[in-house]
């Protein structure tokens, strides 16, 4: 499969959003309280429920540089 140039674009531009977010550095700390709590099964939903909201906000920024 070869992606076009502006799916390149978007790639990029949604990985560019996480870094300026600091999404990485979140996750980090977001993982080690996980790492505390993961005996209870909230935990486990609250953490998708944070990567998801993570990578929507990637998404829309992305969206928002690329047309």
């Amino acid at each position: 499969m070869t992606w076009s140039g502006e799916e390149h674009l978007a790639v990029i531009a949604h990985e560019a959003a996480h870094e300026f977010r600091r999404d990485p550095q979140w996750r980090l700390l977001a993982d080690l309280v996980f790492q505390l709590i993961s005996f209870h099964p909230v935990a486990w939903l609250l953490k998708r429920q944070f990567v998801l909201a993570q990578e929507m906000a990637a998404d829309r920024e992305a969206s928002s540089l690329v047309s």
